[in-house]
């Protein structure tokens, strides 16, 4: 069955929801600054059904990646992974930005866990990130828990 996998990318939240079969809530409604709702989403479907979405939109001289989800009864199959980096392959070598917020049960742990072992290092300070983004940028970001990928 997981060798049915595909993935479609839409631009948008309405189209999203279309795809996904339901109401979702907005990145920033969970969280995520608000430049995160004007994401493309990149859905993993197996079969028919999707299962899992990721985002991604591009600013400043990098990519910000993030506001991931996969249905509780596809979890533990290692497809959180999997979506993760055929999106970045695809997207290239532009610096990618994502920024960890655990919800629905989902810990930090879990999540470090999987963007460290993508090559994902944890932004410690604008130094990090003053080649991608300028300054008044990353202020806008710093507070939550930003990560990472060459």
């Amino acid at each position: 069955m997981l060798n049915e996998m595909s993935i479609k990318i839409v631009k948008g939240h309405d189209a999203l929801e279309k795809l996904w079969g339901s109401v979702l809530l907005m990145a920033s409604e969970k969280g995520y600054p608000v430049l995160f709702d004007d994401m493309q989403y990149w859905v993993l479907f197996v079969g028919e059904e999707a299962v899992a979405h990721t985002g991604s939109i591009s600013l400043a001289q990098c990519i910000f990646v993030g506001n991931t989800y996969v249905r509780k009864s596809w979890r533990s199959k290692g497809l959180h992974k999997h979506l993760l980096r055929e999106r970045n392959n695809r997207l290239g070598d532009e610096p990618k930005i994502t920024i960890l917020n655990p919800i629905q049960g989902v810990e930090m742990e879990q999540l470090e866990s999987v963007v460290s072992c993508l090559g994902y290092t944890k932004v410690n300070g604008f130094s990090d990130v003053k080649d991608c983004m300028n300054e008044s940028l990353y202020n806008s970001i710093h507070r939550h828990n930003v990560w990472r990928l060459n």
